[in-house]
């Protein structure tokens, strides 16, 4: 996803991760392995999942 945004983002393409009820320093630590570039934001009370009915991936 990452190398898509670097080719399109000044195209208009807007990628936009929700992280789902991780720590700040876990989302952060995560972005900062793998080098993302584009924003993530963090739904720490789950309301964005509940509000979309979305089902989090189980590991």
């Amino acid at each position: 996803m990452d190398k898509q945004y670097q080719v399109y983002k000044d195209q208009g393409l807007q990628i936009l991760a929700v992280n789902i009820a991780q720590s700040d320093y876990e989302v952060r630590q995560y972005a900062e392995q793998r080098n993302l570039t584009f924003p993530i934001v963090i739904d720490k009370d789950k309301s964005v999942m509940e509000a979309h009915n979305i089902c989090p991936f189980l590991s």
